[in-house]
């Protein structure tokens, strides 16, 4: 019976081929966690990864669609709820689904993990960022693509359709994936010398290192890399022997429509047991949270008696003096600049409190005339809230 690590081999060599004979180039990124330019975290066996530019995605995945029935391609191009942004290359005839973690993709095939290739930084060395309402976007999407199946959780598997429903009637993943690439996409091999760094997976890459590609062969099967990470990623490919994980099924002969078929209700409890058992963990979270938020209330109040009877006797005097003259303003700031400081203490975890009229008030001003009004604005807004003690 073949390993995991088999079938990923076997579709690397597919990926070699395609490419090959259809002028698209590629570059291995990560092989079980780990790649040519950085150490990433260990915590996904078996997990293999290229990066290809977004017009090689595109024009590869059409070979695909069009020549190879056994095998799938998925990103958000051709599966709106699809999350991330990379694609996923796969065997149909295999399985491997995450049990626990379930999302909105239509294949859970043994795969491989296509990056795009994006800008990063000009010539220039001036950074190329990707528009701020993207990256909300790619937060709200996130959240949608979460499988709801315990039944205890109806309201909120429905209002997650109704979210989904108006998503896409908006343009949805299509309209996503559209603006991200025009944004930072790049369209062919030859187009990233037009950039000093491109960014894989979340990851800024000098544009040099991917100047000179060489075939490594491992297992018989050629594989692009850059030039200085020959003797690593043969190593590990050819040892690679992790065990897999326990919450996923993987089978190399049975593809994984006739496994979802045949375990869907017990994929369904196991994940519903999952989410009841995440969402006590939340309520005790929560829980924990008022509680310390209740000794953070009690510790600003013993600070708000002290600083009430410190200025009992001192609010007329400095209520008196003349702001507008810089040896009196100093005299008032030095005396208000603790509660100043405890003030911004609290604002940070959303409490506050007052000492009395006059002082308050010559808090205003002195923030006032020092131009902190952000801070100034985030005291009042929290008079209004639950926490504030007078």
């Amino acid at each position: 019976m073949k390993s995991k690590i088999d079938i990923q081999l076997e579709l690397l060599a597919e990926i070699e081929e395609i490419c090959s004979q259809n002028n698209l180039n590629y570059v291995l990124f990560e092989v079980d966690g780990l790649n040519p330019f950085h150490t990433l975290k260990k915590d996904k066996p078996g997990f293999v990864s290229i990066a290809m530019t977004q017009g090689d995605i595109e024009r590869f995945s059409k070979i695909i669609e069009e020549n190879h029935k056994s095998r799938y391609v998925e990103g958000t191009f051709n599966n709106p709820r699809y999350d991330p942004i990379y694609v996923s290359y796969g065997n149909k005839n295999t399985t491997e689904i995450p049990i626990l973690e379930l999302s909105h993709k239509k294949n859970y095939g043994i795969e491989i993990i296509i990056h795009p290739i994006n800008k990063s930084a000009n010539l220039d060395g001036s950074r190329i960022q990707a528009d701020k309402r993207l990256a909300k976007e790619k937060k709200l999407r996130t959240t949608l693509n979460k499988r709801i199946e315990n039944p205890k959780f109806w309201y909120i598997k429905t209002g997650m359709a109704v979210l989904n429903g108006a998503y896409s009637i908006a343009g949805g993943g299509k309209g996503y994936y559209k603006k991200l690439m025009k944004n930072i996409g790049i369209d062919s091999w030859d187009e990233i010398q037009n950039y000093s760094e491109v960014n894989i997976n979340e990851f800024d890459i000098n544009v040099k290192k991917l100047d000179d590609l060489q075939a490594i062969n491992a297992n018989g099967i050629d594989i692009r890399v850059p030039k200085d990470t020959e003797d690593f990623f043969i190593k590990r490919i050819e040892n690679d022997n992790r065990e897999y994980d326990n919450n996923t099924i993987i089978d190399t002969e049975i593809g994984y429509e006739e496994v979802l078929n045949e375990t869907e209700d017990i994929i369904k409890e196991a994940k519903g047991e999952n989410e009841e058992i995440a969402w006590i963990k939340v309520k005790a979270k929560d829980e924990q949270s008022t509680i310390q938020k209740v000794w953070q209330l009690v510790e600003m109040t013993n600070i708000q008696v002290q600083y009430i009877d410190y200025f009992k006797d001192k609010s007329d005097k400095l209520s008196k003096l003349d702001l507008n003259n810089k040896n009196e303003f100093d005299e008032v700031y030095d005396e208000l600049k603790p509660v100043i400081t405890d003030l911004k203490k609290y604002a940070k975890i959303d409490l506050t409190f007052t000492v009395n009229d006059k002082i308050d008030r010559l808090i205003e001003e002195v923030l006032t005339k020092k131009g902190d009004n952000v801070f100034l604005q985030k005291i009042k807004t929290l008079q209004n809230k639950e926490y504030l003690i007078e």
